[in-house]
């Protein structure tokens, strides 16, 4: 980051240091140094990076981070997609290239800056802004009863796939064209521990019960997220199985598919039936080489 004087990394950054910070209102593209009044380090359960053409590193930041995209705005990490444009301190903005969401636990740190809010960050000197659009919050859910759920009524991107969530935050729809994800960068190859971790917390406390599993809305093979952001509790026995589970076995039958280099779009709608999080059925369309199918799977 630019510091007076020095560049710093982020978590060497104290109160009371000066930033180069660019207006909130765009009409003036004032910049000017600002003192940073607050430095807040945080644990993270996932990681957005970014990558640009010719940088030698990505820029890691939660999902949830703003970032400055031209023209569209102000837009959270998580959803920016390749050939979005993010605005710079001097030249002109770059391009997206790629992007990827990992699923790990590390500290990550955010600034308040004064006044504007705004900071550069990262080797290109990106424009950032120190609010961040949390995915999960409690909700209420009726009767007083508040639970950690993801944003009601919210829709998000991750790992290029569209998510939806419903009134009472839960996951209403996961869209997208399928791909297989190289295993190397898969979630589950990754961070095993972390995926184990995260499945085995999927509608704890909300609707799992014993047999259940942490299912994959998008499936780990096909680059799906492995967090609350992508996993509701999945009956394992006879519905997750993978390859003979109902849902194990359409899974499968995508994956032949795209090895056959068929184009495979999904787009899978949740039911709940009571105040969980753990659906009841899941309606699916799923379209192959242009050919429509639905399919019901019931989850009990």
């Amino acid at each position: 980051m630019a510091v007076e004087g020095d560049y710093r990394n982020i978590e060497d950054i104290r109160v009371g240091d000066l930033v180069w910070d660019w207006a909130w209102d765009e009409a003036t593209q004032a910049m000017d140094w600002k003192s940073v009044t607050e430095v807040f380090r945080t644990q993270a359960e996932e990681i957005a990076e970014l990558h640009f053409a010719d940088e030698p590193a990505p820029l890691r930041v939660t999902p949830a981070h703003w970032l400055y995209a031209e023209p569209q705005g102000w837009t959270a990490a998580g959803d920016l997609q390749p050939g979005d444009r993010i605005r710079r301190r001097q030249g002109e903005a770059v391009a997206v290239v790629s992007t990827q969401i990992r699923v790990q636990a590390e500290p990550v740190y955010n600034l308040e800056v004064a006044d504007w809010h705004t900071y550069f960050a990262g080797p290109w000197q990106l424009l950032a802004h120190n609010k961040c659009d949390a995915l999960t919050e409690l909700v209420d859910i009726g009767a007083g009863v508040f639970k950690k759920r993801l944003k009601p009524n919210h829709t998000y991107v991750r790992n290029g796939y569209e998510y939806a969530t419903d009134a009472y935050g839960r996951i209403r729809k996961a869209a997208g064209e399928l791909r297989i994800e190289p295993k190397a960068t898969r979630a589950r190859t990754q961070n095993p521990k972390a995926a184990e971790r995260m499945q085995g917390l999927a509608g704890k406390n909300d609707g799992r019960q014993a047999g259940d599993a942490g299912g994959h809305l998008i499936g780990d093979q096909f680059g799906g997220i492995g967090n609350n952001a992508n996993l509701v509790a999945m009956k394992h026995e006879g519905v997750n199985a993978y390859p003979n589970g109902t849902w194990g076995s359409m899974e499968k039958a995508w994956a032949d598919a795209l090895a056959r280099g068929e184009k495979v779009y999904v787009d899978i709608e949740p039911i709940y039936k009571d105040a969980t999080a753990k659906p009841h059925s899941f309606s699916i369309i799923e379209i192959i080489n242009g050919v429509s199918n639905k399919r019901t799977i019931n989850n009990f």
